[in-house]
């Protein structure tokens, strides 16, 4: 029996979406590739008060709580003292203290 494959669905703007394929033209890129680049420099770099004018975001990445309500709850959890490892699908999202440090994407077909 074939195992199904869950992917992380990501719903984009149909203007947003026009934009992303020009700029993968322009740079010889594939869509999935300028996707993956914009939500990673989204991730990493929230910036204070973008949700809440009065939070304060510490160290300007997303928390564990902004990717789950993103993303959802991941597959797995792995913690490892100040670190926390979230595995979904399609990608890896590491935290130390809180705060995503590094995102990291499968590769297609793997």
């Amino acid at each position: 029996m074939e195992e199904k494959k869950h992917r992380t669905t990501l719903y984009l703007d149909k203007h947003l979406m026009k934009e992303v394929k020009m700029w993968a033209l322009q740079e010889s890129r594939s869509v999935s590739h300028i996707v993956e680049r914009l939500l990673t420099e989204f991730l990493l770099t929230k910036k204070a008060g973008f949700d809440d004018p009065d939070e304060d975001t510490g160290d300007g990445s997303q928390t564990i709580a902004d990717v789950e309500s993103i993303f959802g709850t991941p597959s797995s959890k792995e913690t490892f003292g100040e670190k926390v490892v979230y595995k979904y699908q399609d990608m890896t999202v590491e935290f130390v203290n809180g705060r995503v440090s590094d995102i990291k994407f499968a590769s297609p077909g793997s």
